[in-house]
């Protein structure tokens, strides 16, 4: 099965690996992306995926990256819905005890007397 260019290649001047075109030792194009490469030459230069290793390594870093910035924003939101259950279950418990203490006041007659 052969991969498929992911970016644009270059073989080095000796013709011994690829590079991308940002590299020095960067000579002729012999890939871009779309563009089908055999599983010898995948295997020869070590490409992961239509990558080159250095790629590849960039590309889990970025995914590991951006899984732990997801993960890390979900437990922020969740801390803050937990926040504000309890917030609101302090202000409902509260609100239920001046209910109460009002529903006493009025049982007692005391209704709108200063405490």
């Amino acid at each position: 099965m052969t991969q498929v260019a992911k970016e644009r290649l270059y073989l080095t001047r000796d013709r011994k690996a690829l590079v991308l075109a940002d590299d020095k030792r960067a000579g002729s194009l012999y890939a871009v992306p779309g563009d089908e490469i055999p599983d010898s030459a995948a295997e020869r230069f070590g490409l992961v995926g239509g990558l080159t290793k250095a790629s590849a390594a960039v590309a889990k870093r970025a995914g590991a990256d951006a899984k732990a910035t997801a993960e890390k924003v979900a437990a922020d939101a969740k801390a803050a819905e937990e926040k504000a259950a309890a917030e609101k279950a302090a202000a409902d418990a509260k609100a239920a005890e001046e209910k109460e203490a009002a529903a006493q006041d009025n049982k007692n007659g005391r209704a709108g007397e200063n405490k």
